[in-house]
């Protein structure tokens, strides 16, 4: 096969990018008398992909999210599902120190600030969070010391995107024994809302997001943040939007009225000579599109007729239904989440498209969002509220699932005849059967009389053979004696 020319970009000695001149092969399929396959003069072959960078356009993304109601869906229900599932801390912490924390975040609004920061993220390509710290506001520009943060000092985070408030400095980690930090600021530049000089702050006290990644350079020349996530979905956004309105246009001549007039040739005799003919003619003719309504009158000559033309709209349907499965895979979101629509048809349920959205939600929140967290904002709350980070801190994100009251049940009998049947082995003792009774509780969201008091005063000695597990025990908390068996 024949080689071209083509220009590339490599590091030269002193490790900035230039453009080379590269050989390249072409090893593809080819029929020439066809006009098939590659290099022949074909429709298809005349396509080509270009690098437009469309997350650069700031003012169109910014008309998108405002205006397109799907390209706004593309960047918020992807971060709202993941956060709704929001993370528990599986240490081993007394719960009212749990609840404390929580109330924290809660009273600071924290997750509704780290969405924002997600979803800004996610359309601009990056985004990134300040952590406030009462007490350190003229020590951002250095790095976060824990041991310096005082309690009750944390007062939330406040997102900045990437265009309008926050920008990368220009000292880039390339210190290869941290693996985490290399390739991304050591610092970033803060703009404040109202306009004025911009202030210096550490990355530690950054909570950094951004969109989906591409390999360098255009990650340089994306400023070291990633891509939106319209770029890769605002084509078929066109295309949804063409055929709607193609769509509408239809609607519009599902019926046309028509009329035949013999005497049109006469009534358009002089209308192409002056402007006067041509003026009466479309006098005349508004005047009947005027008369024409349910009420109206139409007068029409001898010989004349008066019919109408319809439209048939079978298969747009269907049409509409495969551009908007394209416009789910280019979100990566199902059908009935990006249109709140289920797919119609026989043997359809969601299922299987609903399982892949969870397990991308999770893939992210264990390779973007967990970080963050475990590394960043929690030690911080912990030092806030605790004075300390436990060293068993670990968190556990929930199924974004919604599960109904019937599911929760079927759950909790299936878990708990489990947490029994160990508990009579003797696997474990009273106290771990409570703790596990108690996490159930909690994770399904259901009441439980069981008290972390009664979790502490229990043991774990293993039960004796004729014991009564669990609800054997009466008010004083002392086992009973189980009845004889025969």
């Amino acid at each position: 096969m024949p080689k071209k020319s083509t220009t590339a970009q490599a590091r030269d000695s002193s490790g900035r990018f230039v453009s080379k001149t590269v050989a390249q092969a072409e090893d593809a399929y080819s029929n020439v008398p066809a006009r098939m396959g590659y290099g022949t003069p074909n429709l298809v072959d005349g396509s080509e992909w270009i690098n437009t960078r469309f997350s650069n356009d700031y003012q169109t993304l910014l008309a998108l999210y405002r205006s397109n109601w799907i390209a706004r869906r593309i960047c918020d229900a992807q971060p709202q599902y993941a956060l709704k599932a929001w993370p528990t801390i599986t240490s081993d912490i007394p719960q009212d120190d749990r609840k404390k924390l929580d109330r924290t975040l809660a009273r600071t609004k924290t997750k509704d600030q780290l969405l924002t920061t997600i979803q800004w993220a996610r359309l601009f390509g990056g985004a990134g969070a300040l952590l406030c710290i009462a007490g350190q506001e003229d020590m951002l520009d250095q790095p976060l010391d824990l041991d310096s943060i005082e309690i009750g000092s944390f007062k939330g985070i406040i997102p900045f995107d990437r265009w309008s408030g926050i920008t990368n400095s220009t000292k880039i980690c390339s210190d290869i024994s941290k693996p985490l930090q290399f390739g991304k600021p050591e610092s970033y530049q803060v703009h404040p809302p109202t306009g004025g000089a911009y202030f210096e702050v550490h990355a530690s006290r950054i909570l950094r997001f951004t969109g989906p990644m591409v390999p360098s350079p255009e990650y340089q020349a994306q400023s070291y943040w990633g891509i939106s996530v319209l770029e890769l979905a605002h084509e078929t956004l066109k295309m949804v939007d063409s055929a709607l309105w193609s769509i509408i246009n239809l609607l519009f001549r599902a019926q046309i009225l028509s009329e035949k007039n013999p005497e049109l040739a006469q009534m358009l005799a002089g209308a192409g000579l002056n402007q006067q003919s041509l003026q009466m003619f479309q006098k005349r003719m508004q005047e009947k599109n005027h008369l024409i309504s349910n009420q109206g009158l139409n007068i029409i000559g001898k010989d004349g007729e008066f019919f109408s033309s319809q439209y048939s709209f079978g298969g747009v349907a269907d049409v509409l239904q495969q551009i908007q499965l394209f416009a789910a895979g280019a979100a990566e979101t199902p059908v009935s989440i990006l249109f709140g629509r289920t797919l119609s048809g026989l043997g359809q349920s969601n299922d299987a498209d609903l399982q892949i959205f969870e397990d991308r939600i999770a893939q992210w929140q264990n390779s973007d969002l967990r970080p963050v967290l475990e590394q960043q904002l929690y030690p911080v709350v912990c030092m806030s509220e605790w004075g300390e980070v436990p060293d068993d801190l670990d968190l556990d994100f929930p199924s974004i699932r919604t599960l109904t009251d019937k599911d929760k049940r079927d759950l909790e009998k299936a878990a708990s005849e489990s947490i029994f049947g160990q508990f009579d082995r003797s696997l474990y003792g009273k106290k771990s059967a409570l703790t596990a009774f108690k996490q159930l509780a909690d994770a399904l969201g259901l009441s439980t009389p069981i008290t972390q008091d009664m979790i502490d005063a229990a043991t774990d000695d293993a039960p004796e053979q004729g014991d009564v597990p669990l609800e054997g025990l009466n008010e004083e908390d002392e086992p009973v004696e189980a009845a004889e068996k025969n």
